[in-house]
């Protein structure tokens, strides 16, 4: 299965350890989870079950036909316990795996369902060799009912395993035959969201506006699902996306965007992050400074969702592709490219790091940046890594272009002259991410400077 090889090894671990007999697999919808608990239980006894949003009699019910089939016998169930007592009497004392897919919405059915599980794992079915897999589509879920501090699993040991998008390097391979530069695109409106690259896989990027976002099916992968399943009202939470999405990432700005006060926006911010669909950052050198948190929104897709399509509702409605395309997206896609760019660099530096390919290994990898309250602009690094060299501190400074035009020598003097405002001690190197390459007066200052290092699309291409 493309790209979980780290997942698929945990899940294998789970089901030949001697420990843990539950394990919660959890993520928004497209992710690929059930092809990954399919792929590795498919060579063991198991029972799958999926939850549905129904009353608790006809919850059991309908799991008990599936046990049905398998014994081949008449049951009549109408107790959880009922059905976990067969479900001991189908294993017949051998190791077995029982799946349980939606299983929010099988815990929500009754409200001691849940607990009743969580009380015959511990008490019949682990004792007798048998496993559960449990699938969420809800970060949110898997939180309040089996992760958080007051779920009655808190104290059960558990093989957790979030499974979230591809990084780039992953996703690529769904398009072996488009340009680099077509596979940052692609990647930038996939958001590497499994679902999303095998709908549109060897598609070029107009094709897959309107696979994706142009169509109910690609759709649903989008935030909006995953606010749907938690949210019983979500309007002021698109709203923040929206925002989020046009470039404010600040508190204040968010507020004044959205006309709600500050401390309002925050516990939207707040729900947003427990979906999993927000995160929020400080600088890494400053982990500490509450004044400089802003947020941004998790994967590349609702991003580009947010950005370009929501506002213009009509266009999408109508499904013009290629208006939206040429009037919409492409006179503004270097802007929004930016920051998938990126996160293309960050995985590059995470791969050359752990590789051994750098000046110096990286235990850590952020950005940096300062805020001008009175011109209301940021000014940064696209990313900052801290490690150390020799056993003294190193900080890896970098900038990253998307544009269409090659690098100048004043940028990398602008680049060294603002790493004096961070305060950082020890080695400083010099990173330079460029779409479009360097100019030779760039390429020959870089070469004479061991402590400045240049990557542009070639060494990108290797990932």
């Amino acid at each position: 299965m493309l790209g979980r090889d780290e997942e698929i090894k945990k899940l294998e671990e789970f089901l030949r350890s001697e420990e843990e007999n539950v394990a919660v697999v959890y993520g928004r919808k497209g992710m690929g989870k059930n092809a990954l608990v399919s792929e590795v239980v498919a060579s063991e006894k198991y029972l799958w079950f999926t939850g549905y949003p129904t009353t608790g009699d006809m919850e059991i019910r309908m799991m008990a036909t599936v046990l049905q089939g398998r014994m081949e016998e008449s049951l009549d169930i109408e107790k959880p316990e009922e059905l976990f007592d067969a479900i001991l009497a189908w294993a017949d004392e051998e190791k077995a795996t029982i799946v349980i897919d939606q299983y929010g919405a099988f815990a929500q059915a009754e409200n001691d369902f849940n607990t009743a599980l969580r009380d015959a794992l511990v008490g019949k079915l682990g004792p007798a060799g048998i496993k559960v897999i449990l699938i969420l589509d809800s970060c949110l879920q898997a939180e309040k009912l089996l992760l958080g501090a007051k779920s009655p699993w808190k104290d059960v040991k558990r093989c957790d395993i979030m499974v979230d998008a591809l990084h780039f390097s992953q996703a690529r391979s769904f398009y072996p035959e488009q340009s680099i530069e077509e596979q940052f695109l692609l990647y930038g409106m996939t958001g590497g969201i499994p679902a999303l690259l095998s709908m549109t896989a060897g598609m070029n990027p107009r094709e897959a506006l309107e696979a994706i976002f142009l169509n109910e099916t690609g759709q649903s992968y989008l935030a909006g699902n995953a606010m749907a399943q938690d949210l019983r009202e979500y309007s002021y939470y698109n709203r923040m996306l929206r925002a989020l999405a046009k470039g404010y990432q600040r508190v204040n700005q968010i507020s004044w965007e959205v006309g709600k006060p500050k401390d309002v926006v925050v516990p939207y911010m707040n729900t947003l992050m427990a979906l999993g669909l927000v995160t929020k950052e400080t600088p890494v050198t400053e982990k500490t400074n509450r004044r400089k948190t802003r947020y941004s929104i998790v994967n590349h897709a609702d991003s580009f969702w947010y950005r370009f399509l929501l506002p213009r509702y009509d266009l999408t409605m109508e499904g013009d592709a290629e208006k939206i395309w040429d009037d919409i997206v492409e006179p503004h896609l270097n802007e929004y490219m930016q920051d998938v760019f990126s996160d293309i660099c960050h995985e590059y530096l995470e791969m050359k790091s752990a590789a051994g390919e750098l000046p110096c290994k990286l235990d850590e990898i952020g950005n940096w940046w300062e805020n001008d309250d009175e011109k209301k602009t940021t000014n940064g690094f696209d990313l900052v890594g801290l490690g150390v060299m020799e056993g003294e501190s190193a900080t890896v400074f970098c900038r990253c272009y998307y544009g269409n035009e090659p690098i100048e020598i004043s940028l990398l003097k602008e680049l060294i002259e603002l790493t004096k405002h961070t305060g950082q001690k020890g080695t400083s190197f010099y990173v330079i991410f460029s779409k479009a390459g360097f100019n030779d007066n760039a390429l020959t200052v870089a070469s004479a400077i061991r402590n400045i290092v240049l990557v542009g699309i070639d060494e990108l291409s290797e990932m």
